[in-house]
């Protein structure tokens, strides 16, 4: 692995760079995101069970039994209801959102950058191989193998790991965030449904 890293010329440095960022904000993110997720169907049905059952004490204690933006959502709802006029309950629904949001989508820009840039230091490292391998022409008159192989072959490692990283960084980038908008419109729909919920008479 080692001999392959040198056998790649200058451009492995910042290759490795990104791969090492790509590979912690993967993990970071994809155990965050992951960790967060909840049933919101069932959520929602403990709270207006339990707010029926007996008012926001007892919707709140129900939410606190589950994990995640969503929930965390619904708490806040809840626990601002008592200090909040409608509108104001409202707008606080949506900054809660609008926070959880921001986490969920914390340093993945950097994952992006890095599926952006990481092919594109691959074909600097492309440029620079081959641009070896004609300047070895140049000094040897010679245009064999043996001459032009160490340049050609940087050039070929380099774009390589640059696709590479690049491929991993973009997927993993749509796929998560596929899964916060998925959470970002359960969070939504729990909002919205919580201020229903504590808007219409409640049934005694």
């Amino acid at each position: 692995m080692f001999a392959l890293f040198r056998e790649g010329g200058a451009a492995m440095w910042p290759l490795l760079a990104c791969s090492v960022v790509a590979v912690a904000v993967i993990l970071d993110r994809a155990l965050y995101v992951l960790h967060g997720r909840c049933d919101r169907g069932q959520l929602l049905d403990e709270v207006t069970r339990g707010y029926r059952a007996g008012g926001t004490d007892e919707a709140l204690a129900a939410a606190h039994t589950f994990r995640g933006p969503v929930a965390r959502v619904v708490r806040h709802t809840l626990m601002s209801v008592a200090s909040s006029t409608p509108k104001e309950l409202h707008a606080t629904v949506e900054r809660m959102k609008m926070l959880q949001q921001s986490l969920l989508e914390r340093r993945l820009y950097l994952l992006g950058t890095c599926g952006a840039v990481a092919p594109f230091i691959g074909l600097f490292g492309t440029v620079v191989g081959i641009q070896k391998a004609f300047a070895d022409i140049a000094a040897t008159k010679q245009a064999g193998i043996d001459v032009v192989g160490a340049g050609i072959s940087e050039a070929l490692v380099a774009t390589a790991v640059g696709l590479g990283i690049g491929i991993v960084s973009v997927v993993a980038y749509n796929l998560l965030n596929n899964v916060i908008d998925k959470l970002s419109l359960d969070m939504d729909l729990a909002g919205d449904e919580v201020l229903s919920l504590l808007e219409a008479p409640r049934e005694v």
